[in-house]
């Protein structure tokens, strides 16, 4: 779907919301990351990780939809003006739904890590949530937050 093209439903619009191309930078960037670990020590190399990887994947990706989720939330007067195509700008998604969006994001995302990596990685996981919104709803001196 073009990020300037209008949603033709829900799903389009919370598609829309996660950003794409941030999606394919975290996965990228993972990929590019564990290529390069399991290259350095192929002895780590097993087929079994795979599924807990790809859990890991999704984590991210659930990491990613709530930052780059509360960034739209709290940008939707900026983005009005200079991204109109975002779907909370252009009315395709409302505030509510988007608060909801990331609300099962982050939810999700904690969930994947607490069950399946540990304490060390959870810890890091929700600090990285926890910079994220940091980052957007603390350091934002740009506006105020929506009600």
């Amino acid at each position: 779907m073009d990020a300037s093209a209008p949603a033709n439903s829900i799903a389009g619009a919370v598609w829309k919301f996660v950003r794409p191309h941030t999606i394919r930078g975290t996965i990228l960037g993972t990929t590019a990351i564990v290529t390069k670990c399991l290259l350095n020590n192929p002895e780590l190399f097993s087929i079994a990780l795979f599924p807990k990887a790809l859990l890991g994947l999704v984590a991210l990706l659930c990491g990613n939809g709530y930052i780059v989720g509360i960034n739209q939330i709290y940008d939707v007067d900026i983005d009005k003006v200079n991204k109109p195509f975002l779907p909370i700008a252009a009315g395709e998604l409302s505030v509510p739904l988007a608060w909801t969006a990331c609300a099962v994001f982050v939810s999700l995302g904690a969930t994947i890590v607490t069950l399946n990596f540990g304490t060390l990685i959870t810890k890091l996981y929700l600090f990285g949530l926890f910079l994220g919104t940091v980052y957007r709803c603390v350091f934002s001196i740009d506006h105020v937050p929506p009600p």
